[in-house]
């Protein structure tokens, strides 16, 4: 165990652990890469569907990409891994609806003025937005990415399932809280997996 990121890298540097987590840009990435272990980021190959399925089945947030930036990447013609989006944008189900069509809006048709600022900075083209993430996307966003002709019917079907799914979760947390069981973490696990199984959806863990 270690108490945080930055010491869980330094753990892999000094020998302790053999892998660690973090973006290919990240400082400590470099500092190992240039450590007596070196760095190795293990590829994933993008026609391995059915390898790729088994890591999405318990982390779908990941998709298949290509990273071009970070230790041990610069300069070649670049890693084939997968990744996620980070950092994401994301607002309360509550906030107004023109809050986050302006702010989508904003980051997409000011994207020019941005991109090549910061490494990695790439990512927020509108080209590169998966439509079919793990999180719902807000009404803002979507009555952006409308008029843009980039949502469909998919994407919205897609989008009212997993929001079913944070809704059958919600449920399920708060008929827990009225039962009040003596140990919540096994309790939760419980009725979490019956909610989503009941519910059609995947557990994913």
């Amino acid at each position: 165990d270690f108490g945080g990121f930055g010491a869980s890298w330094t753990g892999l540097i000094e020998d302790q652990v053999d892998a660690a987590f973090a973006s290919t840009n990240s400082g400590k990435a470099y500092e190992a890469e240039a450590g007596p272990r070196g760095l190795f980021w293990p590829p994933i190959d993008p026609e391995n569907t059915e390898g790729f399925e088994a890591m999405t089945s318990i982390a779908p947030f990941f998709v298949i990409n290509k990273a071009m930036v970070g230790a041990t990447i610069d300069g070649t013609d670049g890693y084939q891994g997968a990744g996620y989006a980070y950092p994401v944008l994301t607002a309360m189900e509550s906030t107004e609806d023109d809050l986050v069509y302006n702010m989508t809006k904003a980051m997409v048709e000011l994207f020019d003025q941005y991109d090549g600022k910061a490494p990695g900075i790439s990512g927020w083209a509108l080209d590169k937005q998966d439509m079919k993430w793990v999180v719902p996307y807000h009404a803002g966003a979507i009555r952006y990415f409308e008029e843009q002709g980039i949502w469909n019917e998919e994407a919205q079907a897609h989008n009212d399932d997993l929001i079913a799914r944070q809704e059958a979760l919600a449920a399920a947390w708060e008929e827990l809280k009225a039962q009040d069981p003596d140990d919540w973490t096994a309790a939760w696990t419980e009725a979490r997996k019956a909610a989503l199984e009941e519910g059609g959806f995947d557990v994913t863990f």
